[in-house]
């Protein structure tokens, strides 16, 4: 699973050259990161770091969707035959090279996906997270939840949604 995920991440890569629109290069963009996400998740075994990571880009990303749609919107995104064919060609190569490189562990191994591991994926959990709320960093924690509430809060307050450098909506 982990060399399909760097493979689709690097056919994203690859068409992340061939993109010149600003919104193509955003959804390549939140692709890439979800693939690294997902990525993480499987390495670390928990997924609240990728989480936390995708969420971090996603907000990110919003803020880049309203200024680009302010400052280009009424640029057409022309969606060519061939960019279709890249894409085509990137996951041909993908599978390709996934056949090649992982065909004998499936050929070979039976129990590669059995049903027991299906049901209980987290046999071997490590609880990573354990002694992140843990007494002895407990108080740094809640210290940090609680100044990030307020930093909301007072960002919130501070914002003028009526005077704003994008445009208006009537």
């Amino acid at each position: 699973m982990k060399t399909l995920l760097i493979l689709f991440s690097a056919s994203v890569m690859s068409l992340f050259i061939h993109s010149s629109h600003p919104l193509a290069l955003g959804v390549n963009l939140m692709l890439q990161t979800l693939l690294v996400a997902l990525l993480i998740g499987f390495i670390v075994q928990t997924f609240w770091l990728s989480y936390a990571l995708f969420l971090v880009v996603l907000g990110g990303m919003l803020v880049l969707f309203l200024y680009v749609t302010s400052l280009v919107s009424n640029e057409l995104f022309d969606f060519k035959i061939t960019f279709l064919f890249k894409i085509l060609w990137n996951l041909g190569v993908i599978l390709i090279l996934l056949f090649i490189w992982k065909g004998w562990e499936l050929a070979y191994n039976p129990n590669f996906m059995s049903v027991k591991d299906t049901f209980h994926p987290y046999k071997n959990f490590v609880p990573s997270l354990q002694s992140f709320y843990s007494p002895p960093t407990l108080g740094i924690t809640l210290f940090l939840v609680i100044y990030l509430l307020i930093a909301l809060l007072i960002i919130g307050k501070i914002i003028n949604i009526n005077a704003g450098p994008l445009r208006t909506s009537f």
